[in-house]
């Protein structure tokens, strides 16, 4: 497997857990795709958590940072799990 996506289902919303690429095809616009696809896949909002390195990738497929007040109750313990002392983890969200 050279790339996937992984998506979970909370019934009214799904959670983006990750999107990997392999190292010698990455900077192809692979994950691009892969998460192009699932957007117009799916029409329910899509959440994540994503790294710091990817905020930028997901701004610019149209997610949106999202208050810590508004993530949904079964996200809150992946919130928590992910989230450092120092710094809050951005949480986003698309088809909201």
């Amino acid at each position: 497997i050279q790339a996937g996506l992984r998506l979970l289902s909370y019934g009214d919303y799904y959670f983006l857990r990750s999107v990997f690429t392999a190292p010698a095809i990455r900077g192809q616009g692979i994950a691009s795709k892969l998460l192009i696809h699932a957007i117009n896949e799916f029409t329910q909002p899509i959440y994540t958590l994503p790294t710091l390195s990817a905020v930028s990738l997901y701004q610019r497929l149209g997610f949106q940072a999202v208050d810590t007040k508004d993530i949904p109750a079964g996200l809150s313990s992946s919130y928590r799990r992910f989230r450092q002392p120092s710094q809050d983890p951005t949480v986003m969200v698309i088809n909201f």
